[in-house]
């Protein structure tokens, strides 16, 4: 569901989409339908191929998590280690992200191509 858009993605059955199913879809070339009453900020009328070919696949190329779910768990903090996973199409060649300092908090970042790993429950 994208609100700027009043915009939601569909299967052939009519079935609504989740964003995991949206990016597979988009890399493998499948069908998907985008619902006709989209539009952006109800000012003008959004296309199929604009929405999703356009902006939702650069959207959708790369998507990154905190390895932590939970309260506090990306505000940064002298000492804290804060660690991502980053979910990266198989042409991109995933290589992990060497750990960058920011204000004395420490970002590691893992990629992967391993779709059913970054959709997994925690």
């Amino acid at each position: 569901m994208d609100p700027t858009h009043d915009a939601y993605v569909m299967n052939e059955q009519g079935n609504l989409l989740s964003i995991e199913e949206v990016r597979e879809r988009l890399l493998n070339g499948k069908p998907l339908l985008l619902n006709p009453t989209a539009n952006w900020n109800h000012k003008q009328t959004t296309t199929k191929e604009e929405y999703l070919y356009r902006y939702m696949a650069k959207n959708l190329y790369q998507l990154e998590t905190p390895v932590s779910s939970e309260y506090n768990a990306e505000t940064r903090a002298d000492g804290k280690h804060i660690e991502y996973i980053r979910l990266v199409p198989l042409s991109a060649k995933p290589r992990s992200l060497k750990a960058i300092q920011v204000n004395k908090t420490t970002l590691t970042t893992y990629a992967t191509s391993n779709a059913a790993a970054f959709w997994q429950k925690p």
